[in-house]
């Protein structure tokens, strides 16, 4: 199955890793947004992102999945 995200969380650079993790396939961003979201998706260590949405699962607030991903 295809998951696809788009709007301001997918152009979101450190919302990358947590998408990623979460089993997002499809980013859909601005075309301004794309070369950093790009590079963001390239750097990413699936690995850690798995660990990443994990962690932000268990967590009580969005505030705190903020602070977790920035």
């Amino acid at each position: 199955m295809r998951v696809a995200v788009c709007g301001e969380v997918a152009s979101e650079p450190s919302a990358v890793p947590l998408l990623l993790g979460l089993g997002v396939n499809e980013l859909s961003v601005a075309p301004i947004a794309m070369p950093v979201v790009k590079q963001a998706v390239r750097a990413a260590d699936m690995g850690a992102c798995r660990a990443l949405a994990h962690a932000a699962l268990d967590m009580d607030s969005t505030a705190e999945v903020r602070s977790l991903i920035s």
